[in-house]
């Protein structure tokens, strides 16, 4: 009897094994965990605090020197840029390489591969929405100037760290544990992906269905009650924080005619109803929410020290980690501390040794949406300017983890990508969609030792999105810059 009880322990060891070596729906495989040479042992051999030193990897042109202030905080002092950028991609990936993931892959709708089919209808929307299509615009109209492929090459010594850091957490198996838990690698850092985090941003920020909410209550209700709910401001009216008491107060804004709310048919409604449906199922924290955020700066003859003033309130969603990474950069060309966006190179809100700054979304509206004219006798066309015109069609590929690959295709018209043909089709006109520089000017404003240039270096590049920059400077003299989004009509 004793040799069965050891074939049934045996048998039972082997199934075991079997088990826990496979995943078993979102649970992750047991085994491959608890590897002791490959398992998540080695994964907390970075959780200490970051020793300081001078650093000479592989990849970097001369040595460079890190020190950390108290909460763990990087100072970089670089001998050239491509080394200062190089070694900020190399700390940013050490710290939030999932994060970083995570970010490229939303916008890439590459979700699905690592996670499953619980995150199609998120894969399905992002790639819809133009993500991709607005970063590989911005790439293409960064090659054709000289500024954009200076930045290029930041960019490409900033990835360059990135896949450092990757090569060698697979090497040493120090990888985070949720690529552990998910069971796989993380790709090559490239430039797109770059670009692909500042869509996201962008998204966050610019890109809102609100107009779709408010043509189907105006269908609903009827242009005057939906003016009365929700009355729009009259155009250039100043709405101050604080509403005095003042001399000569501003007589409150008068509610719009009620003749000019938009309208929708019915038939409209149920298109932008089917659009509204799809939106819903989409993943937790994917879609821009009630996100608000102020800034303001006083100028030195107004305060008792001569000095300015200057506060930011950019209170995004909290997310765990935290959307910043707070750094120094410094170089003979920058000197620049402040918070940083993981994935991106320079510094977004911080100062230098002559300025300061912040940002805030002015939310104004940067999404439309349009009511196309197509007809079954003319398939894959819609009607514009007097003639019947090919819709562009961009055709994807999602990877599923655990299924089958789907295909998407997505029609643009003009107007941008075609979301809903529920007996009405509509397309969204969104200003993601077309290209931004926002990495060039935010490099530039680094660099700005006054607000001449500061100013000339947002004005060429920032489109999208519509953001209002405060500023200070060592002189005394602070001010804002609002940079609107903005567009090119007509479009194919």
């Amino acid at each position: 009897m004793r040799w069965l009880k050891g074939v049934l322990l045996l048998a039972l060891a082997v199934v075991m094994t079997l088990a826990l070596s496979s995943p078993l729906g979102p649970v992750p495989a047991i085994l491959p965990l608890l590897n002791p040479g490959q398992g998540v042992w080695g994964v907390a051999a970075d959780a200490v605090a970051s020793p300081a030193g001078t650093e000479k990897l592989p990849g970097l042109l001369d040595s460079v020197h890190v020190s950390y202030a108290s909460g763990d905080v990087p100072h970089v002092f670089a001998q050239n840029d491509h080394d200062l950028f190089f070694m900020q991609g190399y700390l940013q990936a050490k710290n939030r390489l999932f994060q970083m993931d995570a970010m490229r892959r939303q916008g890439e709708g590459k979700l699905s591969a690592v996670v499953g089919p619980a995150a199609l209808s998120t894969d399905k929307a992002f790639l819809q929405w133009g993500l991709l299509v607005g970063a590989q615009r911005t790439l293409a109209l960064m090659r054709s100037t000289s500024a954009g492929r200076q930045t290029l090459r930041d960019i490409a010594a900033y990835s360059a760290g990135v896949n450092l850091r990757i090569s060698q957490d697979e090497q040493t198996n120090r990888l985070p544990l949720i690529f552990h838990l998910l069971g796989y690698r993380p790709t090559a850092w490239t430039v797109l992906d770059t670009l692909v985090v500042q869509e996201d941003m962008q998204q966050d920020l610019s890109l809102s269905f609100t107009p779709l909410d408010y043509a189907i209550m105006t269908q609903r209700l009827g242009p005057s009650l939906a003016a009365q709910l929700f009355p729009p401001y009259t155009p250039t009216v100043q709405h101050p924080y604080d509403p005095g008491p003042y001399a000569n107060p501003a007589p409150p804004p008068a509610p719009l005619p009620s003749g000019t709310a938009p309208n929708a048919t019915a038939a409209a409604a149920q298109a932008i109803l089917a659009q509204t449906y799809q939106v819903h199922p989409l993943m937790a924290g994917m879609l821009q929410g009630m996100q608000m955020s102020n800034n303001w700066a006083v100028g030195g003859q107004l305060t008792a020290s001569g000095k300015p003033l200057l506060a930011g309130d950019p209170h995004l969603d909290l997310t765990l980690p935290s959307i910043w990474y707070e750094m120094q950069l410094t170089d003979p060309h920058f000197d620049v501390a402040g918070v940083s966006l993981p994935g991106a190179p320079g510094i977004l809100i911080g100062h230098n040794q002559s300025m300061a700054w912040s940002l805030t979304d002015t939310q104004s509206q940067s999404t439309f949406f349009y009511q196309e004219k197509t007809s079954r006798a003319h398939p894959h066309m819609y009607y514009f300017n007097g003639h019947w015109r090919p819709e562009a069609l961009h055709t994807y590929h999602i990877q599923v983890k655990g299924g089958a690959t789907v295909s998407l295709t997505v029609p643009w018209t003009n107007n941008g990508p075609i979301l809903t043909r529920f007996k009405q089709t509509v397309a969204m006109d969104w200003t993601g969609q077309y290209a931004s520089q926002d990495i060039t000017a935010l490099l530039a404003v680094d660099r700005a030792q006054n607000q001449t240039q500061f100013i000339s270096a947002l004005q060429p590049y920032w489109n999208n999105p519509p953001h209002n920059f405060a500023f200070a400077d060592k002189r005394g003299r602070s001010g804002s810059s609002h940079r609107a989004s903005t567009r090119s009509s007509p479009r194919a």
